[in-house]
């Protein structure tokens, strides 16, 4: 898969480590994605080629951000505990929905396959299996994130918010790309495809 796909989640990994171990650690978390999602955004839109993706998770973390104001006094408030978990199922939620117009990872996956197979039904098959692959990982981390909040131990902190997750995200690049490479591989490093690239926004 393009390393753009990988890119795109980068806000959650900043929110998460920016936003433990304080009560307004949330509200910085917040911030901190936020700038991140724009930064990536802007990088985007000078290249004609921002995701959905992208501006998914710059508004999730522009609302995070504004709830967390409100809500940072409260140690035991629910943003506080479960922020990780409910960021985490909104990445889920988005990957599902993307599925009723178009996969969110075939956005990513046309910058690496030639025109000519964006189209067809191997390619449309790839990136649904893929983005529903991802929304079961995306669920599983959420799960696990939730569970730490509820057991509010460092313990459980430090084993459902990180270890599991962490290995949950491994595992999922590793499936992504196993997948990709057994759909794509051949067609997917030729020069038409680097071409592609410049050719993302131009007319049919």
């Amino acid at each position: 898969m393009s390393e753009r796909t990988y890119l795109g989640f980068l806000p959650w990994i900043v929110f998460a480590v920016v936003s433990r171990g304080s009560l307004e650690g949330v509200a910085w978390g917040s911030i901190a994605a936020v700038l991140t999602a724009a930064m990536i955004a802007a990088a985007s839109a000078r290249n004609r080629s921002v995701k959905e993706l992208e501006i998914f998770s710059l508004a999730l973390f522009v609302v995070l951000a504004v709830a967390s104001v409100f809500n940072q006094h409260d140690p035991q408030g629910f943003l506080q505990r479960y922020h990780n978990g409910l960021a985490m199922a909104a990445l889920a939620c988005f990957a599902v929905a993307s599925l009723a117009f178009e996969p969110f990872t075939g956005q990513y996956a046309r910058e690496l396959v030639q025109r000519k197979y964006w189209n067809t039904r191997r390619f449309n098959r790839a990136n649904v299996e893929l983005t529903l692959m991802w929304a079961v990982v995306f669920v599983a981390i959420a799960a696990s994130q939730f569970a730490a909040g509820a057991i509010e131990t460092r313990l459980g902190a430090t084993v459902f918010n990180w270890i599991l997750p962490v290995g949950l995200g491994v595992a999922g690049i590793r499936q992504a790309t196993l997948r990709w490479s057994d759909q794509f591989d051949g067609e997917s490093m030729g020069l038409d495809a680097m071409l592609n690239l410049g050719e993302l926004w131009d007319g049919p």
